[in-house]
């Protein structure tokens, strides 16, 4: 099992979406998914319509109930048959992560309760709040890879930068709290705009210089990206042939032999 957290230290830069959309890629290329929303926002929950989100990710990391007690599955009609994975919703509740899991060893709370579904899935898929805190260390501490979604604005890059200084600290001997490796960096609503290249050249420089050689991909804007937002859809349901749809297909697979080792 793989444990990937999407994140960025910006909000408002399509982790949520990347996210939701990846696991539904995942899941339609028959991998075993399960995504958990580890953002108090409880936007990916809501892309899930998630009736009644409670147990939640809090539950589980409270020790209330056993994980397998919050994972719910969720399916869509796809081009070639059914897209499926699992979840484990939140609610506002988790806002209170920083007084609630103050102990020093409650970063490590997370990668702890995933033990117990470690032969169940290929990958967990992780939706992560955007500031610092210890729920993002959570993340940091039990990933074995991170996927940085931003904008073309120099905040989310600036997000990202800040992401990889925090992570390379966490790395060090002294403190080896994360093995973490940067596996994508994602510039959402791509089109062709100055101001875009100029930040698809900038994604590209960090990661010549960076030792993982994170893979730089784009995925288009089109308007069918928030109607299927609306509709609760993921655009492999929604929109199958659309642009956004194809980005996010063929940046899925291009993880996913990443991950296995498989990239030729």
């Amino acid at each position: 099992m793989k444990i990937i957290a999407v994140a960025n230290q910006k909000g408002g830069v399509g982790k949520t979406r990347t996210a939701f959309e990846l696991a539904a890629c995942f899941g339609m290329d028959d991998k075993r998914v399960l995504a958990i929303d580890l953002d108090p926002q409880a936007n990916f929950t809501g892309f899930m319509h998630a009736t009644s989100p409670l147990p939640s990710i809090r539950e589980v990391l409270a020790a209330e109930v056993p994980i397998e007690d919050a994972i719910r599955r969720k399916t869509w009609n796809g081009p070639d048959g059914d897209i499926t994975f699992d979840y484990i919703p939140t609610t506002t509740s988790l806002s209170k992560a920083t007084i609630e899991f103050a102990d020093s060893d409650d970063s490590k709370l997370l990668g702890l309760v995933l033990r117990a579904v470690a032969n169940r899935y290929d990958y967990v898929i992780i939706d992560t709040a955007p500031e610092k805190g210890v729920l993002l260390n959570m993340c940091y501490e039990c990933a074995d890879y991170i996927i940085a979604p931003t904008t073309e604005d120099d905040y989310g890059i600036d997000g990202i930068r800040e992401l990889y200084r925090d992570i390379q600290k966490k790395k060090n001997p002294d403190i080896n709290s994360s093995h973490a490796d940067i596996l994508a960096l994602v510039l959402v609503r791509y089109e062709n705009a100055t101001i875009c290249k100029l930040a698809f050249d900038d994604l590209t420089r960090l990661a010549s210089e960076w030792e993982e050689k994170p893979l730089v991909a784009t995925i288009r804007k089109t308007v069918t990206v928030s109607e299927s937002v609306s509709a609760k859809q993921p655009l492999q349901s929604y929109d199958p042939h659309g642009t956004a749809a194809y980005d996010y297909w063929d940046l899925a697979l291009k993880l996913i032999d990443r991950m296995e080792g498989t990239e030729s």
